[in-house]
């Protein structure tokens, strides 16, 4: 059993944004594992710690899975201060980036 004892608000600010970016990784890889049939081989997947990112990419991929069922995706990251989404599926592709780059607040 662990105590947790927050010292002072500097303290609890760290620690909430540990947390936020704990739970942001543990979101990256159960969003990799639950899509890993539609990763194309040598991909990593998503490569973007945010809840938000994984929460939306989830349900845009629920949607894709019925309309195609062959799509698959390599990568999904930022690259040079902005989001690079690398799928089969060239008409979704622009519009998944420019909202995950909405939900990051990137450019």
């Amino acid at each position: 059993m662990y105590k947790l004892t927050v010292v002072d608000s500097c303290g609890s600010s760290l620690l909430l944004l540990l947390l936020k970016l704990y739970f942001s990784i543990i979101n990256a890889n159960s969003f990799n594992e639950k899509w890993k049939n539609n990763l194309i081989d040598g991909g990593y997947g998503l490569d973007i710690a945010n809840r938000e990112v994984s929460e939306y990419l989830n349900h845009e991929f629920e949607k894709e899975k019925i309309e195609n069922p062959n799509f698959k995706y390599f990568q999904i990251k930022i690259k040079f201060g902005s989001c690079r989404v690398y799928t089969n599926n060239y008409r979704k592709k622009e519009e998944w980036e420019k909202e995950i780059e909405r939900i990051m607040k990137l450019g």
